[in-house]
């Protein structure tokens, strides 16, 4: 069977939610609901299903880009088969490989957000790393605008599949490819919860950590003492311009950092406590050029509300293992062992 690949991006308020109805439910879902008795229409004639399509879009969306919408459907019904690669983006510089295993099938009953149709897809167990892929498919991942894109993404897959096995156990690859709590939490656990009580990982050992992670990204860096903090636990400043992960611009060289221990979600207020601790800081004459906010937990509350804010990064879970990557897990763990070891 010849290969084929598509990415499918979800954007929008619920996109951390979609993201894991795909994975819970081994599906990937495309959006625009249409009601579920549509299929059968437009799957009876494929000779005329896009002016079908597009006819079932513009009764529903009115005269809201249906074109683009009726192209997205009608790949995901039509181009999409039994055995192609999806690639799901989950958080920044990461994203889900799966293999389609069904037709297309109506979703019902609201079953899952905001979508019109799915189809089964057996995910694969492992998270991998955009920066371990080749430039193509970062730029595709990181594409902006619409709610809901569906892209060819056939040839960085045939690049990404054709890669040889020493290439794989090498360097960025051995880790992108390994389940994340094996690869990562597992060490960070290991060598973090050393230096806090009864094993475990500390705030203030967790502070340390990214301190010592931007310092591997080749940042300056100080921690600041917890009544003066202002909202920033790290200050780190970057000479040749802050590396585009953080999403900032070129002429910005010094970040802010609040960092949070969260399981699962982090309040809405860390945000909050970030922006006005940097403006302070402003306030005060202190150079502050960007405000990034990193947790361990999943997702931000409110974390929506600022996806278009240019003033501040967020970076969940996902996020900070691939900064790490980026960075060299080793080479992190040694400029953490130095600040640990510095005296009082």
């Amino acid at each position: 069977m010849t290969l084929s690949a598509y990415l499918i991006k979800r954007k929008n308020d619920h996109t951390a939610q979609i993201v894991k109805e795909c994975l819970d439910n081994n599906v990937i879902t495309i959006g625009y609901p249409l009601h579920e008795s549509n299929l059968d229409t437009i799957m009876a004639n494929p000779a005329e299903a896009r002016g079908v399509i597009m006819s079932l879009v513009s009764e529903k969306y009115g005269p809201r880009s249906p074109g683009r919408i009726t192209g997205m459907i009608y790949k995901f019904l039509f181009e999409v088969v039994n055995g192609t690669y999806i690639v799901l983006p989950n958080q920044k510089g990461a994203f889900h490989i799966g293999r389609v295993t069904s037709l297309p099938m109506p979703v019902q009953n609201s079953q899952f957000t905001d979508a019109s149709f799915y189809r089964d897809v057996e995910w694969s167990p492992n998270l991998f790393s955009a920066n371990a892929t080749d430039s193509a498919l970062r730029g595709k991942l990181n594409i902006r605008g619409s709610s809901c894109n569906i892209s060819d993404c056939k040839p960085e897959i045939e690049r990404l599949l054709q890669a040889d096995e020493a290439t794989l156990k090498n360097g960025q690859w051995a880790l992108a490819n390994m389940p994340i709590q094996e690869a990562i939490e597992s060490k960070l656990l290991m060598v973090l919860g050393a230096h806090g009580k009864s094993g475990a990982i500390t705030p203030a050992s967790l502070e340390k950590f990214v301190a010592a992670l931007f310092e591997a990204s080749g940042a300056t860096v100080k921690l600041t003492a917890g009544s003066n903090e202002k909202g920033c636990d790290v200050i780190a400043s970057f000479p040749i311009g802050l590396p585009s992960v953080l999403g900032a611009t070129k002429d910005s060289h010094v970040v802010g950092i609040q960092v949070k221990q969260h399981q699962h979600e982090t309040g809405e207020g860390a945000l909050t406590q970030l922006l006005e601790g940097v403006k302070q800081r402003r306030e005060n004459s202190e150079q502050i050029d960007h405000a990034v906010l990193i947790t361990t937990a999943e997702t931000v509350a409110n974390e929506g509300e600022y996806e278009d804010d240019d003033r501040v990064t967020i970076i969940t879970r996902d996020g900070l293992i691939d900064l790490i990557i980026e960075a060299g897990l080793d080479k992190v763990l040694d400029a953490y062992q130095r600040r640990v070891q510095k005296p009082a």
